[in-house]
Formats: structure tokens, C-alpha cells, sequence
């Protein structure tokens, strides 16, 4: 149903991606990878709520835990964003 961070007395709420579920193991700790990926460079809680979603949708679309994890530009251009890690 998607995501929801509070942060600094605000509550962010972020829709699910749609996703093919194929296997759910590692989709929350992608999702936390991507949220935290999204943290790192810098973006604003809604980005890194969405970040957090799509790697957890990619994740669960594939067996295994992280093998439908995207990479940096997949996650960049499903994101439709530019966030610079350099």
C-alpha cells in the first residue's frame, strides 16, 4: 500500500509501484537501501520514499533476495530524477 516516513514532525506518504511479485525475500531491505541511497545524495524524504519503493518493487519482481535490485542509473532513470552520489 506503500510508504510512510515522519520525519521532522512531517508525515511523508508515498504510493506502492505496481510490481509482478515473483519472491518478497529482500524486497524491504532493498527498499531500505534505496531510501537510504536517495539519504545519502542528499534528496528530500518524498524522493527517498519513492527511491525506497522502486528498489523494493524491482526486488520482489525477481527470485531471490537482491537480484532484481536496480542499479544506480536504473534507479535514476525509473525514477524519472537526477540525483548525483559524486
Amino acid at each position: 500500500r506503500g510508504a510512510t516516513a515522519v520525519v521532522g514532525g512531517r508525515r511523508v506518504d508515498a504510493p506502492a509501484r505496481p510490481a509482478a511479485v515473483v519472491d518478497a525475500t529482500g524486497a524491504g531491505d532493498c527498499f531500505a537501501a534505496g531510501y537510504l541511497w536517495g539519504w545519502l545524495a542528499g534528496a528530500g524524504p518524498d524522493a527517498c520514499l519513492a527511491y525506497g519503493n522502486l528498489c523494493g518493487a524491482a526486488a520482489a519482481g525477481s527470485l531471490g533476495g537482491y537480484a532484481g535490485a536496480p542499479t544506480a542509473d536504473e534507479l535514476r532513470a525509473a525514477a524519472g530524477q537526477t540525483v548525483p552520489l559524486d
